[in-house]
């Protein structure tokens, strides 16, 4: 799992950037919802001398887990904060603000049908395109 975050503090969701460019870390997320089980999202999870942004994609597969297998979500009283970079967006968050983030979003599906974006990100994208229209540039979809 480390290598997925290498000396990162900060999480990344699917696409990061002014130019939305796909997460490297993101796709390396996405691999390891393939191969993690839930016992090891867990035990990673609970263990507080991980990184912050490791415990929070373990949650993440954790979460892709429940939904893809259609069970309940255990609750979590976890104390930690974490960097999420998002769109053009670095936020710190705790953990009770960024599990809210994730089932708002949901970025932790690695294969999504649609991209849903909260209403943080669609301010955001709004403030770039009046940028990139007076720049004489096309706008971000």
């Amino acid at each position: 799992m480390d290598s997925i975050v290498g000396n990162s503090t900060t999480l990344e969701f699917r696409t990061i950037g002014e130019g939305s460019r796909i997460s490297n870390m993101y796709l390396t997320y996405a691999e390891l919802t393939k191969a993690a089980t839930e016992v090891e999202l867990l035990s990673i999870l609970a263990n507080q001398n991980e990184k912050s942004v490791i415990r929070g994609y373990a949650y993440m597969a954790y979460v892709y887990l429940c939904d893809k297998e259609k069970k309940k979500e255990k609750q979590f009283n976890y104390n930690f904060t974490l960097k999420v970079f998002s769109g053009c967006l670095i936020n710190p968050y705790t953990f009770s603000s960024f599990v809210e983030k994730v089932h708002t979003r949901r970025p932790f599906d690695p294969y999504p049908k649609k991209i849903v974006l909260d209403p943080e990100e669609k301010e955001a994208i709004k403030v770039e395109n009046k940028i990139r229209k007076e720049q004489g540039e096309n706008e971000r979809k």
